[in-house]
């Protein structure tokens, strides 16, 4: 059917690595627990934003791209004690301005007494090592990083299943 609009979302599944070095796999749900500076990173189209968004309309979390946050005035970027910054796209910051943008936001929430956050990025285009140590400098922890894993055959079946039948979803992928 030519013109459907696909609106379902799909619950994604993370990875990060553990204390032991090893692969731990989880659900979205972890970026609404805890105070621990948070890092989303994936591929580019992956779904970081889609992620980011649904995120921050959940309760206590707000959502703001990278580039709104660095260019807003800090009276504007006030949000309740306790409550988390969702900001997306730090990547697509980097070609817009000088300087390093994980260092602006990270100079921003500073400025805002560190509050909790959760900041998505390209894989690719993450400084770890410097972002890390900016973190850990101003939050007494380093970020948990957390890749975004690509759909499951699975996954993609059944929501394409829903627009365009589940035979022609099966043929599709």
């Amino acid at each position: 059917e030519r013109g459907t609009t696909m609106t379902a979302y799909i619950s994604r599944q993370l990875n990060y690595v553990d204390e032991r070095g090893e692969v731990s796999h989880v659900g979205e749900q972890v970026l609404l627990t805890g105070n621990e500076p948070k890092v989303v990173l994936g591929e580019p189209g992956i779904g970081k934003t889609e992620l980011m968004r649904r995120v921050g309309d959940e309760p206590g979390f707000h959502y703001v791209t990278a580039r709104a946050f660095i260019r807003q005035r800090p009276d504007q970027l006030a949000i309740p004690v306790g409550e988390t910054w969702v900001i997306d796209a730090l990547d697509e910051d980097a070609a817009g301005r000088e300087g390093d943008p994980a260092h602006q936001v990270l100079t921003r929430l500073s400025v805002l007494n560190c509050p909790n956050f959760i900041l998505s990025c390209r894989s690719a285009d993450w400084r770890a090592a410097l972002a890390r140590h900016d973190i850990r400098e101003d939050y007494g922890v380093p970020p948990r990083e957390y890749h975004l894993d690509p759909l499951s055959a699975e996954e993609a079946i059944g929501y394409l299943a829903e627009a365009i039948g589940l035979s022609r979803a099966q043929k599709t992928v």
